[in-house]
């Protein structure tokens, strides 16, 4: 059934469907192929203009790109199996799907339809996924869409996920004016990462937030480590790395670090001299063996109480079910009072831990430190 709406007959065209070569079929999850394919009779004239339509509906251009857009709150979903990059506008804004042949008929088109989006937006979050078993290439889309989008919302987060993008693109998301927060999932820099980190070591002001995901950064080691060193990150998140730039990550200078390590590897560590700049600490420990590595913590605790800088603490130990020994739970206690400072205490990822027998022991162990004020704890009940 057509789409209606009173500007409908201004701004789109009903390709007939006897005209319709099967690119231009679109096929949806609820709708089928039932469902027309329109043309842009015109530019439109911000992104909103595609959000009023009372249903999905799907554009077709001249560059042989299908676009699905679903405008917020409609329900249904591209049934296509062809490649295509998702764009997502969390907020009120609409989904839109890019199908196409090549990777750069795809770019133009999201280049297209990123420039619409007008100063009046009130999305809070922006993500850019590509459905395929290669990584998109991005770099047809240009570095302006991306100076556009961050101009237009420059506090809001940007996801990137199975995505390449250009040395122009990387550079403009490093020099931007305002703090940001990015996130990339499976994303890799055509230039592994130089440029960015290039413009980061001269950038005067915060950059804001920065969180790779996945087994691969997509960013060299020799960029990773020149990133540590990068006083302008306010928040950095990282995924598995190789042992000795997961050492060095623990001393980037950044005011929040995101971090994982595995156990074994912390073991050949010197404890008493590791260097842990960061004020709040989020670690993931990895233990892969069916015994408690009850030295191993009770040596960490004692380092982040010898530190005893932080203003937030997380620590995840993932391990089978266990019970706590009383030895862990006093060097916790003890490096939380050494940290007076210490806003926010987190072991609520412990899901394998049972802290159910300690709580009385915790609550009066920390009772006197002045400055907590969240304590986050997962407790069996039976």
């Amino acid at each position: 059934m057509p789409i209606t709406h009173q500007n409908t007959s201004n701004l789109l065209e009903v390709i007939p469907s006897s005209k319709r070569t099967p690119a231009q079929v679109s096929w949806w999850c609820t709708a089928g192929d039932e469902s027309p394919t329109y043309r842009l009779l015109r530019k439109p004239v911000n992104l909103q203009e595609l959000n009023k339509f009372e249903r999905p509906y799907s554009i077709w251009r001249d560059n042989e790109t299908l676009a699905y857009v679903i405008p917020h709150n409609k329900s249904d979903f591209p049934d296509d199996e062809r490649n295509s990059l998702q764009i997502t506008y969390a907020g009120t804004g609409p989904d839109i799907y890019i199908f196409g042949d090549t990777d750069t008929a795809i770019a133009e088109t999201t280049a297209f339809f990123l420039e619409l989006e007008g100063s009046n937006t009130c999305e809070d979050r922006l993500e850019f996924q590509f459905h395929g078993h290669q990584s998109f290439n991005f770099r047809d889309a240009g570095s302006q869409c991306i100076m556009h989008m961050l101009k237009i919302a420059p506090s809001r987060d940007i996801y990137f996920r199975n995505i390449t993008i250009s040395t122009d693109q990387s550079l403009a998301l490093a020099t931007s004016k305002h703090p940001k927060h990015i996130y990339f999932f499976k994303t890799a820099f055509e230039d592994e990462g130089s440029a960015f980190v290039d413009a980061l070591e001269t950038r005067q002001s915060s950059f804001g937030s920065l969180t790779f995901e996945e087994t691969s950064p997509g960013i060299n080691d020799n960029n990773l480590q020149r990133l540590f060193r990068v006083s302008v990150i306010e928040h950095l998140g990282l995924p598995v790395l190789s042992e000795a730039t997961t050492l060095l990550s623990l001393a980037a200078k950044v005011d929040s670090l995101d971090c994982l390590i595995s156990s074994s590897l912390l073991q050949k560590v010197d404890l008493p001299s590791l260097s842990i700049v960061t004020n709040k600490l989020d670690i993931g420990i990895d233990h892969d063996t069916e015994e408690f590595p009850t030295e191993l913590m009770i040596s960490f605790w004692r380092r982040l109480a010898a530190l005893g800088h932080f203003e937030e603490l997380k620590v995840t130990l993932f391990v089978n079910d266990c019970d706590v020994p009383d030895s862990i739970v006093q060097e916790m206690i003890a490096a939380v009072n050494a940290n007076s400072k210490l806003k926010v205490l987190d072991l609520s990822s412990n899901t394998n831990w049972d802290w159910s027998p300690h709580m009385e022991a915790i609550f009066q162990g920390i009772k006197g430190h002045k400055e907590l004020r969240t304590l986050r704890i997962d407790v069996f009940y039976s």
